[in-house]
């Protein structure tokens, strides 16, 4: 069965009510993390600062979070200089 993670453009990384019951997650020890009660979605924290890690508590809205490809197209529209090409090798990006 595929699962589909949407990644929102500036926040978490979605998963619906109706795939989150296939979905196990598994913390760096092996231990299986407790999701919420079936039928609802899962959120899961791409920003880093919520307190309900691993799942989304809407920091990233209060933060300002921009996720890499967003921040950057901002970045060049504010200081075109700032542009880089993310997928060039790191060698290669000039500033």
């Amino acid at each position: 069965m595929t699962i589909t993670i949407t990644v929102r453009k500036t926040g978490s990384l979605f998963i619906t009510a109706d795939d989150a019951p296939n979905v196990r997650l598994i913390d760096h020890e092996g231990n299986e993390i407790p999701k919420p009660p079936e039928g609802k979605p899962l959120s899961l924290c791409r920003c880093g600062a919520s307190s309900r890690k691993p799942f989304c508590d809407g920091t990233h809205s209060k933060i300002g979070f921009l996720a890499g490809e967003f921040a950057q197209e901002i970045a060049a529209q504010v200081v075109p200089s700032a542009a880089v090409d993310v997928a060039a090798p790191v060698t290669e990006i000039k500033t």
